[in-house]
């Protein structure tokens, strides 16, 4: 009995993984939902022949959030417009040295103490100066005071009375009452006696 018997090569079989990629295409290809809802999210349905693609959708923002960054924004009239101060700062220099203050710049130690020095020898001069003008004036006035004064109280009807009495033994007035020449003589010896008495008691008090 005589058969035809056909060899078939391992390479000329199908291949089992590519056929099952046609067949998922091919079930891929003919897919279509049974039933479509709508999407309670608003997002479109996907497309019938694939996937669909990421979207890129921005995030929701609070409305309470936006009302807090407009709230805490500052007013234009508030918005500092010049800003040379802090760009032009003297302090950020690589060799920066802060200047001395002002009151050690304008103070000198030696000068200072030349000025108060000179201010105490002008109050000791002036002060030296009154004293010299006040005892000139009592040295010149001493002695016409004094000779004043006493002058004054020999004119007195008291002293006349005393020296009378004192010189009465002695014929030093006349027959009126009156002083006469020896009279005079001895009242002018007493008057320039008291006078230089004073005028040394005073120079003991200086």
């Amino acid at each position: 009995m005589n058969e035809n018997i056909t060899m078939t090569k391992i390479t000329d079989l199908p291949d089992g993984n590519m056929g099952s990629q046609r067949a998922s295409a091919g079930l891929s290809n003919t897919y279509l939902p049974m039933d479509v809802h709508p999407n309670p999210y608003g997002m479109p349905p996907p497309p019938p022949g694939g996937i669909m693609p990421p979207q890129h959708t921005s995030p929701s923002r609070n409305p309470a959030f936006d009302y807090d960054e407009h709230s805490q924004k500052l007013p234009q009239r508030d918005i500092p417009m010049n800003i040379s101060a802090h760009v032009q700062d003297e302090e950020i220099k690589a060799n920066y040295i802060p200047p001395p203050p002002p009151a050690a710049s304008t103070s000198d130690y030696i000068k200072d103490l030349q000025k108060e020095t000179d201010s105490k020898i002008r109050e000791h001069e002036n002060k030296k100066s009154r004293e010299r003008i006040r005892e000139t004036w009592l040295d010149e006035l001493q002695i016409p005071i004094m000779i004043c004064l006493l002058f004054f109280v020999f004119q007195l009807p008291i002293v006349n009375t005393m020296v009378f009495k004192r010189f009465s033994f002695l014929s030093i007035y006349n027959e009126d009452g009156n002083f006469n020449l020896l009279g005079l003589t001895i009242k002018s010896v007493v008057f320039a006696a008291l006078y230089y008495s004073m005028h040394k008691l005073v120079e003991f008090v200086n």
